[in-house]
């Protein structure tokens, strides 16, 4: 990437209202990422093994709805486990295992002011 590539990351991620991201990714994975859990036939449980067997495919079995959710929830697994590890782990271990958050603190050796 060129010198100048970089400046123009700068200037688009200097537009980003961190809070608001924040709160809309908690927002996703908190209300909406379950349903589509549901939507795409597939229970929490499935989506903690590392790799999801049941790939969507275009077959004649299936509703459109049901494959564009599973779809989407194997592109939400996807973009999880490109995160850096640290990230990963939360986000698996918050949104999928569904863990409470003193379970997740002691499991990442995080102290509470590290955590929230």
């Amino acid at each position: 990437m060129a010198i100048r590539d970089l400046s123009i990351l700068d200037q688009i991620f200097n537009n980003v209202d961190v809070e608001k991201t924040e709160n809309n990714v908690r927002n996703y994975f908190s209300n909406r990422f379950p349903k589509l859990v549901m939507k795409a036939g597939y229970s929490m449980s499935q989506l903690k093994s590392p790799v999801i067997e049941d790939m969507p495919s275009s077959t004649a079995y299936g509703n459109s709805v049901e494959i564009d959710a599973r779809l989407v929830v194997i592109e939400t697994i996807v973009a999880i486990d490109r995160c850096q590890i640290k990230y990963q782990r939360l986000l698996r271990l918050k949104y999928i295992d569904e863990l409470p958050n003193y379970i997740i603190m002691e499991r990442l050796g995080y102290e509470k002011t590290q955590y929230y």
